[in-house]
């Protein structure tokens, strides 16, 4: 008989880390070999910076030059000294090379910190399915979620620096205790800089009880909370506030039943990734009273509770870190204060580990490697999403075909490549599935008033959305028939049950009425422009709505 292969001492110590990183590479593989675009808020964070270091000088500042520097370019245009082009521009693979990358060293830094609490082969299969978790795309496919990875990399590399300091004592003494907290410090600093986690990073400090560093970093999370964290939450509820949806934004008591709500949505979520993408469905518009009523999700959500607690209460020391685990780093986005999306995924990427350690202890090895080939073909099937812009919205669509938010966007993104006959049908089948849903109305105003008179031949297209005696009454005023339809629409945007911008759009009314006031044709002035729903709906101009 042969004899068996034995792996060198060395080898088999570093064996487990360069599989957990190149799972990573496996995973992510198509976005950094082929040709991709920027996708939604990569145009607005990523691709319009031109590589300034901004005032006031800060690590978040530092990271963004650095992330620039990385992932350039030169640029394409030969005559970019002519059109007054930087010589360097962003270029989307390579930013999804810093994303990946930096994931592999996440997969690194986690698989060491899970091998010295647990078993090693316990660590190192739950950092494999992690890694290929379908809840990761958001963060590693997509350019926009790089901080998400960073804030990420340098949690784990601050737990490890934590872990190594006990293993080899240098808390035995003052000058080395200071030392370390010093080190830590700046470690968890550099994680709450790029994305704010101390929060969970607490809980999970306080269970292993490593209390000095808890204390380190919960005083952290103090002071960023207190500056960074709140000047982000006051920005996010004037937001809210200036698009008339400051409701979602309050704190009250039936406040718990939207988290139980969230919380109950989030744990199926991370169990069973059916459907992903940047705009879900459910309660994306905060609809009260509906979305703070008792429903069937409010009372899922009190049965996880109660699962949670019976678990913590009798289970092990592993399912209790899983536990913990996934409340901490879960807490911050179940809608106690509903100032961005309601769901998505980049939010539950972190808690997802809770699930992926219970299966790597106690799922048998078949059902274990079935999950783990089923996670790694659902990231592989939605890595599309982040090729182009198009393509997001489209893959949005495919997985909430009633998504009316996804089709605004598609919209705004076919007419800023021309196809404003293509986006005009985006918004009016937007508008035929939440007529409510002001966005695809008022990109409809200034599509229709930006095309001058309108054709006969379009009727067949507004018809299911525009009252036929209103278009009779437009075309018998065949010169101004488009600003008749468009006042419809902005009409329709004002008086919808939430109008993002409605003294501004009040005022356009006005001017269209006074327009229509006048005996003599009238054209209203140039400048149209339309929404796209990013974080929130917002007014971006739009030179490329001309008519045609």
């Amino acid at each position: 008989m042969g004899q068996a292969f034995i792996l060198p001492p060395w080898a088999a110590i570093w064996l487990p880390y360069l599989l957990v990183a190149s799972v990573v590479f496996l995973a992510y593989w198509d976005l950094i070999t082929q040709l991709t675009g920027p996708c939604s808020d990569d145009i607005q964070g990523i691709f319009v910076y031109t590589g300034v270091l901004q005032r006031p000088i800060s690590v978040g500042n530092l990271i963004k030059k650095l992330r620039y520097e990385w992932g350039k370019a030169p640029n394409p245009n030969r005559n970019w000294k002519v059109d007054q082009q930087p010589p360097y521009l962003p270029h989307p693979i390579r930013h999804h090379r810093i994303n990946v990358i930096l994931g592999a060293g996440v997969a690194v830094f986690l698989y060491h910190f899970l091998s010295q609490i647990f078993t090693p082969q316990v660590a190192f299969l739950a950092t494999l399915l992690f890694m290929v978790h379908p809840l990761g795309t958001q963060t590693l496919g997509w350019c926009s979620g790089v901080n998400y990875v960073l804030g990420t990399f340098f949690a784990l590399l601050g737990l490890n620096f934590a872990q190594l300091s006990y293993s080899l004592g240098w808390l035995a003494t003052p000058e080395g205790a200071l030392l370390c907290m010093l080190g830590y410090g700046f470690l968890q600093w550099l994680a709450v800089e790029t994305i704010f986690m101390t929060l969970g990073t607490v809980a999970i400090l306080v269970w292993l009880g490593w209390y000095p560093y808890a204390i380190v970093a919960g005083l952290l999370a103090v002071y960023i909370g207190i500056h960074a964290f709140r000047e982000a939450i006051v920005l996010r509820r004037n937001t809210f506030k200036d698009q008339n949806m400051d409701s979602c934004t309050r704190l009250k008591a039936r406040k718990l039943i939207v988290v139980l709500k969230t919380l109950a949505y989030y744990t199926r979520f991370v169990c069973f990734v059916k459907r992903a993408g940047l705009y879900h469905e459910k309660f994306y518009h905060y609809e009260t009273p509906y979305v703070e009523s008792e429903d069937s999700w409010m009372w899922w959500g009190v049965i996880t509770v109660v699962i949670f607690g019976v678990a913590y209460w009798f289970g092990p020391p592993l399912v209790q870190f899983a536990l913990v685990w996934y409340i901490a780093y879960i807490i911050l986005f179940l809608n106690f204060i509903t100032a961005n999306q309601f769901f998505t995924e980049r939010y539950a990427w972190l808690p997802a580990l809770a699930p992926c350690l219970l299966l790597a202890a106690y799922a048998p090895v078949w059902v274990y490697w079935m999950i783990f080939g089923i996670a790694l073909m659902r990231t592989w099937a939605h890595l599309d999403t982040y090729r182009s812009e198009t393509q997001f919205y489209l893959s949005n669509l495919s997985n909430f075909p009633n998504s009316e938010i996804a089709l605004g966007n598609l919209g705004v993104t076919y007419l800023s490549r021309g196809l404003v006959g293509t986006a005009v049908e985006s918004w009016l089948m937007g508008t035929r599935m939440n007529p409510e849903y002001d966005v695809n109305w008022y990109n409809l105003a200034q599509a229709l008033k930006s095309r001058g008179p309108m054709n006969p031949n379009y009727v067949p297209l507004i018809i299911e959305v525009i009252p036929r005696e209103l278009i009779t009454q437009a075309f018998s005023d065949p010169l101004r028939s488009h600003i008749h339809l468009a006042r419809y629409c902005l009409h329709r945007a004002v008086t919808a049950r939430t109008c993002h911008f409605k003294a501004m759009w009040e005022k356009e009314l006005a001017e269209m009425d006074t327009i229509l006031k006048q005996p003599s044709p009238a054209t209203l002035p140039s400048g149209a422009v339309a929404v796209v729903a990013l974080e929130t709906s917002q007014v971006i101009p739009s030179p490329s709505v001309v008519p045609t």
